[in-house]
This record gives C-alpha cells, sequence and structure tokens, in this order.
C-alpha cells in the first residue's frame, strides 16, 4: 500500500512539474510564435477573415494552454506503455517533451515553411540522446536497488531526469531572440500599441531584417497619426545594419497608403546622408512648433537658420549635444575613424550626429 501511494506521489510530483514548464514554455516565451503559425494557418486554409486570437488576452492565452494541458496529459498513455517508475519516472515524459519542442520549432520569421526547425542534425542528435536515455534507464529499472531508494534519491532521480527532457525541448524549440522581438513587435503594432512596439528591444545593439523592418512599420504607424513622432524620435535608437533591406521597406511605404508617406522619404534621406533632401522636407516642422528630435539634430547639422530663430531653446540643446561630440572627435583626431567611432560610441550612438559621422 505504501508503495502504491510513494508512486502516485511521485507521478503527481513529475505531472506538476512538466505542466508548470510547458505553460512557462508556451504561454511566456512561445505564444507569439503560436500567434503567427495560427495566422499563417487561417491564411492558408483562406480563413483570413477570422480574428486572430492574438487581439485578446483570452485568445492570446487559449492555445498555449490548450496546448500545454493536452502535451501534459499524453503521458498517462506513454506510462503505460514505458512502464517506469519511482525515480525514473520522470522518462514517461519523453514523447510530451519530443512534442513539446517540435510544435514551436519552426523559423520563418514569414512563416511560408510553418513545419520548418531544427536542421537534419540536430534531429538525428536528439533521437540518438534519446534512445540513449531510453535505454539507460530501462536498465537501470532492471537491476534490483529496492534497498537504495528513498524519497530525496527517487526525488532527485526524476528532477535529474526532468532537466535533460527540458533541455531537448530548448533545442528543438525556437529560441531566436531576434524572431521573437520581431513577432512582439508584430503584436503590438497589430494592436495599435505603436509606443510599445518600439521599446521592445530598444538597447539590444543587434537586430535583423525582420526585427528592422517591423520597427519601421510601427514608426510610419505612428507618423501616421501623429507626424514625427515615430521616425523623428525613435529612428536612430536603433542599430542600422540592415540598411538596404530598410530602404527598400521605406520605399514601398512612400508608395502605399498605409503608412504616412513623407515621413518614408524623410526616413530614406537620413539613412542616406541626404541632408539638403532632409532638410527640406523637415522645414515645415519648424511651423508646427515642435521638431522631433532627430529631425533638429540634422537641422543643427545644416545649420538650417529657420529652426535656430523659430526654436531656439531645442536648436541649442541639440546644438550643445554636436558641440560636445566634435569635441570628443578633436581629442580623438590621432587615432584611427574605427577607434574613434568605438570611443564615442557609448555616448553618441543614438544620435543623427554619430550616425551621419560614421555611416559611410
Amino acid at each position: 500500500m505504501q508503495g502504491k501511494s510513494d508512486d502516485k506521489m511521485v507521478r503527481w510530483l513529475c505531472g506538476i512539474i512538466f505542466m508548470a514548464f510547458a505553460l512557462s514554455w508556451l504561454c511566456l516565451f512561445q505564444a507569439d510564435l503560436l500567434d503567427e503559425l495560427y495566422e499563417s494557418l487561417m491564411h492558408r486554409w483562406g480563413y483570413d477573415g477570422i480574428v486572430g486570437y492574438g487581439e485578446s488576452n483570452i485568445h492570446y492565452y487559449a492555445i498555449p494552454v490548450s496546448l500545454a494541458l493536452l502535451i501534459t496529459l499524453l503521458e498517462i498513455p506513454v506510462a503505460r506503455l514505458f512502464r517506469f517508475r519511482d525515480g525514473l519516472y520522470a522518462c514517461n515524459y519523453l514523447i510530451s517533451a519530443l512534442l513539446l519542442g517540435t510544435v514551436t520549432g519552426f523559423e520563418d520569421y514569414d512563416c511560408c515553411r510553418i513545419l520548418s526547425g531544427p536542421d537534419t542534425k540536430v534531429w538525428i542528435a536528439i533521437v540518438i540522446f534519446c534512445v540513449v536515455l531510453f535505454i539507460v534507464c530501462k536498465i537501470i529499472q532492471k537491476v534490483p536497488r529496492q534497498s537504495l531508494l528513498n524519497g530525496p534519491r527517487i526525488v532527485s532521480g526524476n528532477l535529474l531526469i526532468m532537466t535533460l527532457l527540458f533541455c531537448i525541448v530548448g533545442f528543438l524549440g525556437n529560441t531566436d531572440e531576434n524572431l521573437h522581438r520581431a513577432l512582439m513587435i508584430h503584436r503590438y503594432t497589430a494592436n495599435g500599441q505603436f509606443e510599445k512596439a518600439l521599446h521592445v528591444g530598444e538597447n539590444e545593439e543587434e537586430a535583423n531584417y525582420a526585427v528592422s523592418n517591423a520597427r519601421l512599420d510601427a514608426m510610419l504607424r505612428l507618423d501616421a497619426s501623429n507626424p514625427g513622432t515615430g521616425i523623428g524620435e525613435h529612428l536612430f535608437n536603433y542599430p542600422l545594419d540592415n540598411r538596404d533591406s530598410m530602404l527598400d521597406f521605406l520605399l514601398l511605404a512612400s508608395t502605399g497608403n498605409v503608412h504616412d508617406s513623407l515621413s518614408a522619404v524623410i526616413a530614406m534621406s537620413m539613412i542616406n546622408c541626404e541632408l539638403e533632401k532632409a532638410d527640406s522636407l523637415i522645414t515645415p516642422y519648424i511651423y508646427q512648433g515642435q521638431v522631433p528630435k532627430f529631425y533638429m539634430q540634422l537641422l543643427v547639422l545644416t545649420g538650417n537658420k529657420e529652426a535656430a530663430d523659430h526654436l531656439p531653446d531645442e536648436y541649442a540643446a541639440q546644438k550643445e549635444i554636436l558641440d560636445s561630440f566634435r569635441e570628443s572627435l578633436e581629442n580623438l583626431r590621432d587615432q584611427p575613424e574605427q577607434f574613434q567611432a568605438n570611443s564615442t560610441y557609448i555616448k553618441f550612438h543614438k544620435t543623427y550626429f554619430w550616425y551621419y559621422k560614421f555611416s559611410k
């Protein structure tokens, strides 16, 4: 009777641990990925008119919670098949762990290949590891060891196996930070939370084309309702390592009806360091009583007299930053340009002055 009671306790312990991990993995780390998968499937099946579950918190977590519950309950039939007990009971979740990693393993941001995932080498390594783990656990189970079993050893054995299973999930699932940032920005933008979208990964020093273009989309949509607040306040807060892709996106945006076309043209001019063209496009903002930060920095570079006369305080504040930047460069004038860029990066890289100097 005591043996059955202990076995039930171990089974509940493993179930609670795996369910907690599955909920955390799907609801906290992979919810945006599942949202994208859902929308891609709806598109493929011709149901574009159906509202995506990412548009409300209830729907947003419905699929992750359902998946976590189903994958965890898969242990019931698997346990009847594998028959692991005591300190090896966690091995009954081997199939569940493989499934949990697989359903969050696709990698294509555009979801043209929604079932793409880890390459063949990763799958081969995972399969070999699972087979070895299964065989080793079966061998251990066959060895008479009842006198060695006690509560702490049973718990530690299951925790060790659970840790290995969670590692499998991590290897199979998608852990690409840039992909998840892009998906999060896309979700906030779709919900009209443009400012919140622009705060995603703001302090990260790397980004791929998907993240950069998703940010541009959020900036331009923000500009459409409040001109200048997107591009003018945020564009150079982020790394611009994907300029060709960004310029292509901006060119398309400048000819469409979704975004503010003027802001797209200004952004292209600033990225290409076409000061005179950008100056002529930004000057009308002066007479609206406020010029966004990066727009004013460009006007300072061109020495725009209208900005200095009509907005003296804003102009002087940015001029002070430019003077400080130039003073720093003067102190480094004998150093190579790359050294100058690195030395001034921390203090000035989120200014148009630094970008204009070192982008060429």
